[in-house]
């Protein structure tokens, strides 16, 4: 089990339960090993810039759509978590979640063409992609899985790029919330806070049962980011300075 995990392939394998939520590091880092080699053919068969930004564009939409296809024709709701071979989590693997990593590739490809539209459509589209991108998310917050699970994925990263659209665009509120220090703290210790959120719902699981549900999420949640934002100052500022030391 443990040899997974210096290899970034946890995600395709039986994983240890405090660890159980870094199969997403993994994607991550599959992602940052193929999306240059990408990059680097489409170059070297584009010259132009345009050329280059339209058919990476066509190669996100491409990688959107086959893994969104993935997940529907083996998505099976009854059985969530289904695994090949007792020991491949199917839904945690790379294919089948690759869409939203490349759904930001594509947000960030088209980002010129978004300057260019006409200034009319400036003064509705920021506000509509605003309350367009919250309604889902309340849609998916409140039905989850039931939306089906192959979907629910899909309407959890457009909702955050349709937000990210408006902001981009300059709608007001979305600008002062996302410059608000505070916004800006938790970004900064988000990484941490991810790596602890899960390990530490091991450790407050039966405080609920003593102080109750509300309270014990109170807790908890201010727990993961006193012991994110700690680790991120601490052992994540050490080691990227290490980095930048060895690798400058």
């Amino acid at each position: 089990t443990g040899w997974s995990y210096f290899l970034l392939v946890q995600n395709y394998f039986y994983r240890v339960p405090l660890l159980a939520h870094l199969w997403s590091i993994a994607i991550e880092e599959h992602f940052y090993l193929v999306y240059p080699i990408l990059l680097w053919f489409i170059c070297s068969i584009r010259k132009e810039e345009e050329a280059r930004r339209n058919l990476l564009m066509k190669v996100c939409i491409a990688l959107i759509t086959l893994s969104v296809a993935f997940r529907y024709f083996i998505f099976d709701p009854d059985f969530v978590f289904r695994t090949v071979n007792k020991r491949m989590v199917l839904f945690q693997t790379t294919p089948y979640r690759i869409d939203a990593l490349m759904f930001g590739c594509l947000l960030k490809v088209i980002e010129p063409y978004i300057y260019k539209i006409s200034r009319s459509m400036w003064q509705v589209l920021p506000l509509f992609c605003c309350l367009t991108g919250l309604l889902i998310y309340v849609k998916f917050i409140r039905d989850g899985f039931y939306l089906g699970g192959w979907i629910s994925y899909v309407y959890a990263y457009v909702a955050a790029g349709l937000l990210m659209v408006s902001a981009l665009m300059g709608f007001r509120p979305l600008t002062c919330f996302s410059e608000a220090k505070v916004v800006r703290w938790v970004g900064r210790k988000s990484y941490g806070i991810y790596l602890w959120h899960y390990p530490m719902i091991f450790l407050f699981f039966k405080l609920s049962f003593k102080v109750g549900a509300l309270a014990a999420i109170f807790i908890y949640v201010g727990a993961c980011i006193f012991v994110g934002a700690l680790t991120t100052d601490t052992l994540e500022k050490y080691f990227l300075g290490l980095r930048r030391r060895v690798a400058p």
